[in-house]
Formats: C-alpha cells, structure tokens, sequence
C-alpha cells in the first residue's frame, strides 16, 4: 500500500485525511457494495476538489503573467517624463518654452530650445543619433513611424533608441539629485 501512495500523490493527499482513512479501512476490512460506494464517492469529491484548486492555481498563475505582460507594455509605450520629480505628483517646470512654435527649431541647437541647465547638460551626454531622433520625437512632434522613414531605419531601431536615450536622460539627472 505505501508503494501505491508514494507513487501517486493525489491517492497520499486523500489518504493523509483521517476519515478517508478509515473508509479505506471498512472497504478493506468489510468489502460490502456499500462501504465501497462511500470510499468511491470521497475519492471522487477529494479528487474534484483538487481538480478544481489546481484549475483556480493555474488561472491565477496565468492571469497575473498577463497582467505583467500588459503593464510592462504600458510602461514601454508611456515612459516617464525625464525631467519629472519623483518626489511630487507633477512635473516640474517644462524643458520647452510654453509660448514657442514647435515647428521653428529646424536650424536651432537644443541649447537655444532647452530652458533647464540640468536638462540640456544630460541631453549633451548622448550620442548625436540619440539626439536627432529625441529632437524628431519631442521637439518636431514626429512619430516614431515618420522618422523611421526620413532616416531609412527600422521603426523598431527607433523605439530602442528612444527607449536607451531616455533611460540614459533619467539615470544621469538622478544621479545630479
């Protein structure tokens, strides 16, 4: 009988309860239609109820992947602003002038377009693509799509490069806090 139970763990589960035990025991003992019908019908609920929790287990492990995976997604496509303060709820004063037309920085450094010292020294940091495509991004209110073409690189170059511009923006302003 220990060989059976070590080999299977649901029959050990079901047999570590004292009372299905005993069942297994009367079967045993006193083999009536009767008794095995009992034995039958808690193995069968044990076995149910153990279906049933791993269904649930399984779900809940599946279901919270998928939420992971979403809300990585989301934080990709919606980073933080690089010169937002962690510490308040709003961003601080905006790197952009408010009363400037976007569209008139075309032969402009982003020293004459950049308010925020900070902001202008860690934009100096990157490499000059870093920048070009920030500026398309930011400044020109471009789409990832359209600077993908004007420079005949992949969109998917472009989000990368993005995304490491703006890791490298905030871990060089976290570092001057």
């Amino acid at each position: 009988m220990n060989i059976i139970t070590e080999q299977n763990p649901i029959i050990h589960s079901f047999l570590s309860i004292q009372s299905n035990k005993q069942l297994l025991e009367q079967a045993m003992y006193y083999p009536t239609a009767q008794n095995k019908q009992k034995l039958n019908q808690a193995f069968q609920l044990f076995f149910l109820e153990a279906r049933f929790t791993s269904y649930i287990a399984s779900l809940i492990h599946f279901s919270a992947i998928n939420y992971d995976k979403k809300n990585r997604l989301y934080k990709d496509r919606y980073q933080l602003i690089v010169d937002q303060n962690r510490d308040s709820d709003h961003a601080s004063a905006s790197i952009f002038p408010a009363d400037t037309d976007t569209y008139h920085f075309v032969e402009q450094s982003w020293q004459q377009v950049m308010t925020e010292k900070r902001m202008y020294e860690a934009i100096e940091q990157l490499t000059s693509r870093e920048q070009s495509i920030l500026c398309y991004l930011y400044i020109y209110e471009m789409t990832e799509k359209e600077i993908s073409t004007k420079l005949q690189v992949t969109q998917q170059a472009i989000s990368k490069t993005k995304r490491l511009a703006l890791k490298k923006l905030q871990t060089y302003l976290q570092c001057l806090e």
